[in-house]
Order: C-alpha cells, then sequence, then structure tokens
C-alpha cells in the first residue's frame, strides 16, 4: 500500500515538473514571439511614417515644378517615375465659349477608388497661398470632367477639403445625372458613376429616378449642402426639369422627395416628404445637426431638415426680406445666422437669426453691378464674404463678358471692396462653385473642370 502511495505521489511530482517545464517553454517561446512581432510592428511603423514622408516630398516638389514651371524638377522627379498633368490657362476672350459636345465618358474616366483625403494630410500649396492672388491648381491625374454644368450645384465637406458637384443644365440636351468630386488635397478628380441615359428614367414610388437608383438629371442650383452628421450630399431640389422623357408619365401632382448621395457608398437614398422650396437655397447648421431650406418666394417660409431621421420641421420667417431667387445661403459660425446676397438694388447682404427666425437687411455699402447668384462663400478666417462677380452690368444669366471681378466684404467693416488680382478671377458665372476650405483658410473656385485657391488681404485697419 504503501508502494502505491509513494508511485502515485512520485508521478504526480513529475508529471507537475514536466507540465512546468512546458508551460515555461511556451511562455519563452511567446515572448520571443511577442518581440519578434513588436521589432516587425515597430519596422513597419517606421516604413510607413517614411512613406508619408516621401509622399508630402514628392508632393511638395510636384507642387513646385507645376507653380514655377521648372523643367529640371519635372525631369528629375520624371526619372523617379513621378509624372503629373499640368493645366494650362485659357486664353482670355470677350466672347462666350462654344458648349463643349457632351459624350459618354470612357471607361478609364470613371473612377472607383476612395477618396485620398482625410482630416489628417493637407496641400501644400494651399497652405502656402498668397494674400490678394488666384492660382490655377495643378492636376495630378488625366481624369477630369469635360466641365461641370451649367445650373448644377455643388458643396464642400470641410473635414477633407473635397469638392461636390451634382446637376445638369437639362433642358432637353443634356441628361447628366453624375456625380464629380475634386480633392482639393490630392488635387485629383472622381466620378462616382457614369450618366444614366433617357431611356432609364422612370417615376416610381413617389421619385422621379432611374432604374440604376440615381435621380434624374436636375437643375440643381444653391439646392445642395454637405450635412457633416451623415457625411453625405444633401440635394433639396424638387427636381426641376426642363423635359421629361419620352414615354414617362407621372401622375399630376405626384408627390415628390429630396435625395441624399453617401459618397463612402456610391449610393443615393430618396427622402421622402421633402417640401418643394422652388428655387431657394439649402445650408448646413452644425449646432442643430439639421440642414436649413428656404423657399425662393421671398424666403418668407423655410424648413428643419434633420438627415438622421429623415424629418422635416416648417418655420415662418419675419421680414422684411430679401429679393431673388436661384440665391445661395451660408452659415456664420461667429453669429449663429445665415447670410444671403441678394437681388436687392443697394445693400443687399441679408442675415437671418437662427432664435428670432428674423430676417434683417446688414446695411453693407458699395455694392457691384449685376447679380452675383451663388458664386460667393462666407470665409471664416477672415470674416468676410468673398464673391465674384460680373465684369458687365448685364450680370447673372447673360454675363457675355465671361470675366469675374473679386469682391471681400469684411463683415464688420460692412464694405464691397475690389482685389484686383494677377491672375484675373476664374469666372464661376451664375453658378454655385466657390466654397470656403477650413482645413486651408482659402476659397476655392471651379471653373470648367479647373479648380483655383483665393485667400483675402488682411482687413484694413480702423
Amino acid at each position: 500500500m504503501r508502494n502505491a502511495i509513494f508511485r502515485f505521489f512520485a508521478l504526480s511530482v513529475t508529471l507537475t515538473l514536466l507540465a512546468f517545464c512546458l508551460v515555461l517553454v511556451v511562455f519563452i517561446s511567446n515572448e520571443a514571439l511577442r518581440q519578434q512581432l513588436a521589432e516587425r510592428r515597430n519596422q513597419i511603423n517606421q516604413g510607413l511614417a517614411l512613406s508619408r514622408i516621401y509622399e508630402r516630398l514628392v508632393t511638395s516638389l510636384e507642387i513646385v515644378a507645376a507653380r514655377d514651371n521648372d523643367e529640371i524638377l519635372r525631369a528629375m522627379l520624371a526619372q523617379h517615375g513621378v509624372s503629373f498633368a499640368l493645366n494650362q490657362p485659357a486664353a482670355a476672350t470677350d466672347k462666350p465659349e462654344p458648349a463643349a459636345p457632351e459624350r459618354a465618358p470612357r471607361k478609364a474616366e470613371i473612377e472607383t477608388i476612395a477618396p485620398a483625403s482625410d482630416t489628417g494630410r493637407l496641400n501644400p500649396l494651399l497652405l502656402s497661398q498668397r494674400p490678394a492672388t488666384w492660382q490655377r491648381l495643378p492636376l495630378r491625374s488625366d481624369v477630369k470632367p469635360e466641365r461641370i454644368h451649367a445650373h448644377s450645384g455643388g458643396a464642400i465637406d470641410p473635414a477633407t477639403s473635397i469638392l461636390y458637384f451634382f446637376g445638369s443644365d437639362n433642358h432637353g440636351e443634356f441628361w447628366n445625372n453624375d456625380v464629380w468630386s475634386f480633392d482639393a488635397v490630392a488635387m485629383t478628380w472622381r466620378q462616382f458613376y457614369a450618366p444614366d441615359p433617357p431611356d432609364t428614367y422612370v417615376y416610381r414610388n413617389g421619385a422621379k429616378t432611374t432604374t440604376t437608383g440615381h435621380p434624374w438629371s436636375m437643375h440643381a442650383f444653391g439646392m445642395t449642402a454637405w450635412d457633416p452628421v451623415t457625411a453625405s450630399l444633401v440635394v433639396g431640389v424638387h427636381q426641376m426639369h426642363y423635359a421629361i422623357p419620352v414615354g414617362v408619365e407621372i401622375p399630376q401632382g405626384a408627390p415628390e422627395g429630396w435625395w441624399s448621395f453617401d459618397p463612402a457608398l456610391n449610393h443615393w437614398t430618396i427622402v421622402p416628404g421633402g417640401p418643394d422650396l422652388s428655387l431657394g437655397a439649402i445650408c448646413a447648421i452644425p449646432p442643430l445637426k439639421r440642414i436649413i431650406g428656404f423657399v425662393a418666394a421671398g424666403f418668407r417660409e423655410g424648413t428643419l431638415f434633420d438627415p438622421v431621421t429623415g424629418s422635416f420641421t416648417p418655420f415662418a420667417a419675419a421680414g422684411p426680406y430679401p429679393d431673388g431667387y436661384t440665391l445661395r445661403c451660408v452659415y456664420d459660425a461667429k453669429r449663429n445666422r445665415v447670410m444671403v446676397v441678394s437681388w436687392d438694388q443697394g445693400s443687399n447682404i441679408w442675415a437671418f437669426d437662427l432664435a428670432a427666425k428674423r430676417w434683417t437687411n446688414l446695411q453693407v455699402q458699395g455694392r457691384p453691378p449685376g447679380n452675383i447668384y451663388g458664386s460667393w462663400d462666407y470665409d471664416r478666417s477672415a470674416d468676410a464674404i468673398i464673391g465674384l462677380w460680373p465684369d458687365n452690368p448685364e450680370g447673372g444669366f447673360g454675363n457675355d463678358s465671361r470675366k469675374s471681378r473679386t469682391f471681400v466684404v469684411n463683415l464688420e467693416e460692412k464694405i464691397y471692396r475690389e482685389i484686383v488680382t494677377e491672375p484675373a478671377a476664374p469666372y464661376p458665372g451664375m453658378f454655385f462653385r466657390v466654397f470656403y476650405d477650413p482645413r486651408h483658410e482659402v476659397i476655392l473656385a471651379e471653373e470648367g473642370n479647373t479648380v483655383w485657391s483665393f485667400k483675402p488681404p488682411a482687413a484694413p485697419a480702423r
């Protein structure tokens, strides 16, 4: 009996020692493996850091080569396999340029990759922007639209410096319902999908849509806004179509809705129940997490749209009221109000108090001739409105000069001041293609398929 107990005790001790040794071996092996993984992770992180530095260095060299037209630097970059496209300024003319013919995009022009910008990257060319000067941004890709169409709308994602454009001059000739974006950091264009031909247009479930699930081609004007909550482009227009495809029947009084485009998913969503604002204007109000919209008929009524719930809250505005339609509204974060540049003769900059729901004329002096429509934005860093006005008094729809004049309105001074620049200001016309980029503290303006940047001069001493 004693022998049996002794053998059992010896076996137990042996097994325990073996188990301890096995655990020790595993621990040592795991520790060695962890050290190897840590060293490998450090090597990867160092490599990534060096690649980011290399990428930024190459980008800076490209910018300098493009800006100074430095052939030696461009040749050096080419030896290392780096090349880029450089836009050349078009010759100035007093006559309107003929419209470029429409065509279906080539397969190579349809980008499907994710945007290159993110909140951690900046463009050295924009950071070094000289005040009181327009500069044309070089393109780093051959992919670009023929042009961004007349009567389209646009918005900027302030977190990434990416511009988004949607809309078309659809008077029975053009059916462009595609979405384009311009990445101001990567300086590249992206087309999210090819335009849908008219034979795909249908009216289905209260929406003018296509068989691919896209909205119809439409006049977007000032009815586009970027929603920072859902990171999407909101289109609040009751689709203004001056031509309906043959064979499409729409019931009289048929309901419509707004639309929302998610660039990350490349997907449109219909928002039912959106009010008809006619040729009004919408913009984001970040503190409220809402999109505000105004009815074009005098801006006397409006709505607050919640993009998360899809709900609309109507409101009435107290006057007097701004004059005009196809205008643009912009949020003034410094004073928690919405601003509009109207058609009024004399003082034409208005502010809408979000708390009191009341319009007030800001009594800005020195209004230029003509009408500006949507080619302006509020520069938060300069606390000023930057506007591109038509070069001829007719302005508006008939700006035959195809030239622009740059005006700055400091909101404390309240006077229009013209900034004469060389090169001259781009020509966005009556269109909605001027945006403030808060990450670089510059104004971006799109002309055709080219993007320009501008930084206003310092405000005069008071």
